[in-house]
């Protein structure tokens, strides 16, 4: 799977990708499944995706599904650090 990167105030996910945000931090993997068919997101601005946020992207004509949860998301220019499990 590609990876997801950061870039002008948001994240960049490649566009035969899909992605989720969830309304609360806690996502499932039948949460990001249920969400990418019903409601996908069309940017993953850093705005909502702050600190102890999560949200999930799926690489279309792939079975691979990242969940993604933001553990720093820097105010400016800096690192935004995240950890996430794919599979």
């Amino acid at each position: 799977m590609e990876g997801v990167a950061g870039d002008a105030g948001e994240f960049y996910v490649p566009n035969d990708s899909s992605t989720y945000i969830p309304p609360t931090g806690t996502l499932t993997l039948a949460d990001c499944l249920t969400g990418l068919d019903t409601k996908p997101a069309s940017s993953l601005p850093f705005t909502t995706l702050r600190t102890d946020s999560t949200f999930c992207t799926r690489a279309y004509g792939h079975r691979d599904i990242a969940i993604v949860r933001i553990l720093n998301n820097a105010s400016d220019d800096g690192p935004i650090k995240s950890a996430g499990w794919a599979g």
